[in-house]
């Protein structure tokens, strides 16, 4: 059964881009969707992986193929954090969702791009980093990117400061 809709989740393991993913959880994906994580690592020249999948991403994988040993190899930072990967198969069992991985290599803003074009997807949540402007300014932001580029509605997570 196709999913209802595509949900693209950019997640790079920080604390913004999990805050953004459990908002997503919760505010966003309804019952039957597709939940697509977005990771982008850096491109390390000498790396095989990010040689071999630069220009389309890693194959696209699903939550329960992440406790294969040679597919969690490729998904190593996402198999070996054991709260997400908890958190998302709840989420999966009470949502009913199908819930998926990419791993793309480069430029995050230009890769999110891509991304939601090729999977066709139906929203894009991301986390926001709180950079000050100068510092945006100079270095570029990825959700300030993101939300200029990309076709699809984007949603910026913002996480919200603890009350004293």
């Amino acid at each position: 059964m196709a999913p209802e809709r595509v949900v693209g989740v950019a997640l790079d393991y920080s604390v913004p881009s999990k805050y953004a993913l459990t908002w997503a959880l919760n505010n966003v994906v309804r019952e039957g969707d597709q939940v697509l994580l977005l990771i982008v690592q850096k491109f390390e020249q000498e790396d095989g992986m990010s040689n071999l999948w630069e220009e389309t991403g890693a194959p696209t994988i699903s939550l329960s193929d992440l406790e294969d040993p040679s597919v969690s190899k490729t998904h190593s930072r996402l198999s070996q954090d054991q709260a997400l990967c908890e958190q998302l198969k709840t989420a999966s069992r009470q949502k009913h969702l199908q819930i998926k991985a990419k791993v793309y290599y480069g430029d995050a803003r230009i890769k999110l791009t891509h991304a939601a074009v090729e999977q066709k997807l139906d929203c894009l949540v991301t986390g926001n980093r709180g950079q000050g402007n100068v510092k945006r300014m100079l270095l570029g932001s990825v959700s300030d990117y993101v939300v200029h580029h990309v076709q699809c509605p984007v949603v910026v997570v913002k996480q919200m400061e603890e009350k004293k």
